[in-house]
This record gives structure tokens, sequence and C-alpha cells, in this order.
């Protein structure tokens, strides 16, 4: 039997089956991979829509000087750097980290914008009358950001839906303190005495308080629908992870001991989560920590970025290969 013949012969792979062809884009972690995948031809995609797509690795955005329309990306899966045109980006200030859609602010922070950079989209936003604010949700449906004025002593907590007119605005003492958009509600962990409030959106009122967990946290994480607090450094030996508990009316931080095939992906005490992809070499599991480190030298302070790796089952930080980028920020990239 001549097997040398068999691996000659021409195949036609626009003709394999389409659950076969849906099984092969589901195993492509990296977005570009995806898209090329779609523009082979017609069947190919048809099996795989956007409203379907693989989970996808963040990239890293670059976030250098805004004086061009250009972003740089560098892919975590294929380790490439991507460039993408967006107009609407120039001479704006890009702020995550974030998900599907970035954050951007203009000058003064008083214009806001939400930029999809791959599905070339943006949503402007109402008019920002901060002097400083970042995104505290990742949820394309509203945006919720914190901001104040250099001289108050009070933050402001907003929120609003894409087209609306103007910002829903309440004012509180946060200095120190995490917060995330969470459910309709605003979580917000105080570190002075560990307690966590839950304030509503459109009062300002505090609607419950959660008794401090046993450590002090230092980020508040969506994922997969559940509230999590960690408290995690790569200078630390290990890393504690709490989910809010959804069941027990007297709400609580329960502590966890994997997150399974979960992938967290962290900065400046924000964060979001992946599924694992069975194909790529980044393990569930884990959490991905982008940070920094500063340096005085004799020219004046120099900062430098790191990516740390750590094992949750094996309890172990690990030093990642990281390029060098400016200002890095993680960034999940969506084509809707």
């Amino acid at each position: 039997m001549d097997f040398g013949a068999r691996h000659d012969e021409e195949r036609d792979w626009s003709e394999l089956v389409p659950d076969m062809l849906n099984l092969v884009s589901k195993k492509l972690p990296d977005v570009c991979d995806f898209i090329h995948f779609r523009a082979v031809c017609k069947p190919w995609l048809s099996v795989s829509p956007l409203t379907d797509p693989p989970s996808h690795l963040p990239w890293i955005l670059s976030r250098s000087s805004c004086s061009n329309n250009y972003l740089c990306f560098y892919s975590l899966s294929s380790e490439k750097f991507h460039t993408i045109c967006v107009d609407e980006s120039l001479g704006k200030e890009l702020i995550g980290p974030s998900q599907n859609y970035i954050f951007s602010t203009g000058s003064n922070n008083s214009s806001a914008t939400f930029l999809n950079p791959l599905a070339r989209k943006h949503v402007a936003l109402p008019p920002v009358n901060l002097d400083w604010c970042f995104p505290i949700s990742n949820n394309r449906e509203c945006v919720a950001i914190c901001g104040g004025q250099i001289e108050s002593e009070y933050q402001t907590l907003s929120f609003c839906k894409p087209g609306d007119k103007k910002w829903i605005e309440i004012q509180k003492s946060l200095e120190g303190c995490l917060i995330v958009y969470h459910e309709g509600a605003y979580f917000v962990y105080h570190a002075v005495n560990g307690e966590t409030e839950i304030i509503d959106v459109m009062t300002g009122d505090v609607l419950s308080v959660i008794y401090a967990p046993p450590t002090k946290l230092n980020y508040l994480v969506e994922s997969s629908g559940e509230l999590l607090g960690i408290s995690c450094a790569p200078d630390q030996n290990g890393c504690e992870i709490y989910c809010l508990d959804p069941v027990n009316k007297n709400l609580s931080w329960v502590k966890m001991s994997d997150i399974g095939d979960r992938m967290l992906f962290l900065q400046g005490g924000q964060g979001f989560s992946v599924r694992a992809h069975e194909s790529d070499r980044f393990d569930g599991n884990c959490i991905y920590h982008l940070g920094n480190h500063e340096s005085v030298k004799p020219n004046g302070t120099c900062t430098t970025y790191n990516l740390f790796r750590y094992k949750i089952g094996e309890k172990s930080w690990e030093e990642l290969p990281l390029p060098l980028l400016e200002e890095p920020t993680w960034f999940l990239p969506s084509l809707l």
C-alpha cells in the first residue's frame, strides 16, 4: 500500500463538514486568527459568526502619546504586534484595563468616548466635568466611572447608558477605596476598615455593608457574574481570593481555593477574566498581573513594566516576557 500517495493528495479545505470547521474556529485563541479564518471563504465565514466567537486572550495596549491615530497592541497568544488606525483616538487619553470598548477622554476630560478599534465603532458619552476619571465597569450596555476634582476631598461616581445626555452623579469620600460597578450597584471596598459598601446608583444610599474578609484586598473584579475580592502582588508570597456569597442573605466573602478554568488579568486595582483556551499555552486557574516598578536615576524617575503569572494550584509566581511598551494596559478585543 502506497501511504505516500495518500499524503500527496490535494485537499479542498473549504469542503470540510460545518461541524468540523466550527470546532477548528473555536480553537483560535487570538482574535486575528479568527478574523483570518473567517476570510478564507464563504463556508468558513458561515460557520464562525461574530455572535459566537471563541474565547480570545487579551491584548496589551501600548498607551503612547496619542499624537497620531494609530494604536499599537501586543498579542499574548501570538507574541505579535498589531497596529490599528483609529481616527477617534487622536489626542485622546486611553484608560484601561478594558473589555471590548476602550474608555477615552479628550483634553481636560471635557469629552468621553467608548472606542472599539476592531469593529471600527465609537460611542459618544456625555461630557465629563472632572479633572480625572477612570472606568469602573466593563459592560458595554452601561458606563460607570469614578473621578474627581484636584482640590476636592470628595470623589464622583457617575453612571450613564450610551445615548444618555448626562451622567447620573453622586459624591462620596472614596480616598484609597476599591470600586466596581456590579449588578446595578456600586461596590466600594474601604481599605481602612476592610468593609465593602453596596451603594445605590441613583440615590447614593448605602444599601448594605459587607464585613471585612480576613485579608486586606487590593483588587475587586467581576468574573463570570461573580464579584471577586483579591489580595495579591508579585512581591507577596501568596495570593488570597474571595467570592461574594450570593446565597447568604447577609452577604459575606467566601475564600476560594481555585477559580477553575478562568484566568484573571489584573492591573491597578481592576481587572477582568476569560476562560482558558485548551489549545493555548496560557493556563486556567491562574492570575496574570501587569504592574510597574519605579526607580530613581540621576536624570529622573524611570518606570519599567512587568508581567507576572501566579499559579493558584502551585501557589507560585513567575515572571513572563514582556516587550518594551509605553504605559501598557489590558484590552480584551471584540469584533462587535
